[in-house]
């Protein structure tokens, strides 16, 4: 009788058993060097004496492809807020901030130091679950304050969508008595989320509820040589801004060279 190795065997059962997932059962982002992306978005909140108004635009360039399979993404946030209050108008100017990150396909984005509190990635590049299994019991990601918790939906009648919850959970959420949900629509095909739709509710401070939404209003390819001169300079940009940011830790930390270090 001709006994068959251990773990031959062993790699037979696997190869056997072993299913690989199909594409669709995990969504995953399609981004090329030399895309520019655009979302815009608006939102309200209405309190007992007043209301909020934030309109937003966000802009992403594909700059270059990374050696682990990621993009760097440089991300332009635009946000117009105002507050009504007592027949009067508040605020109206427009805030604007720029980071980068390093997007993968499953939505992974590591924070770094220009992302700061004024830019979150995930609102226009939600994460994507890990595997099937996450797909259906659900999966998280880190942001600045706390995680968002992501639920896939019931398919639509739309084959070209995948629509998911999140919902963010942070610790201010229960001393403000806060929730924040969206429901985020994926296009498989295009591998790009197209849009989301956000509630709002607030029970203590400003107590009121809200709703929102972005949506996805171009993409477009620039050219080759204009996107490896915006690489290029992009980095000299946030290389000064972290090298600025760095000389006044130091200075705070030393204000007998402050002068000398700013």
């Amino acid at each position: 009788m001709t006994r068959v190795p251990l773990c031959l065997g062993i790699t037979a059962l696997l190869a056997i058993t072993y299913v690989p997932a199909r594409a669709e059962d995990v969504p995953r982002y399609q981004l090329s060097v030399g895309q520019e992306i655009q979302y815009q978005g608006t939102s309200d909140f209405k309190y007992e004496s007043g209301s909020f108004h934030t309109d937003s635009n966000w802009t992403a360039w594909v700059v270059r492809q990374n050696a682990d399979g990621s993009w760097r993404v440089v991300l332009k946030s635009e946000s117009k807020f105002t507050q009504s209050a007592g027949g009067r108008s508040l605020g109206g100017q427009t805030n604007t901030s720029l980071a980068w990150f390093d997007l993968f396909p499953d939505g992974k984005a590591p924070r770094n130091d220009s992302l700061g509190f004024s830019v979150e990635p995930t609102v226009v590049f939600a994460k994507l679950p890990d595997d099937p299994q996450a797909r259906q019991n659900g999966w998280e990601a880190p942001v600045a304050f706390g995680v968002i918790r992501y639920k896939a939906q019931p398919a639509t009648d739309k084959a070209s969508e995948i629509v998911f919850t999140a919902q963010q959970v942070a610790p201010e959420n229960e001393i403000y008595l806060m929730t924040n949900t969206s429901t985020i629509h994926f296009d498989p095909g295009r591998g790009l989320v197209i849009g989301n739709e956000q509630e709002q509710s607030q029970g203590y401070g400003f107590k009121g509820t809200g709703h929102g939404s972005n949506s996805l209003t171009s993409v477009k390819t620039d050219d080759p040589a204009w996107t490896r001169q915006f690489d290029h300079e992009s980095r000299a940009y946030f290389d000064a801004v972290a090298d600025y940011q760095e000389k006044q830790q130091q200075a705070q930390k030393d204000p007998a060279h402050a002068e000398g270090l700013v």
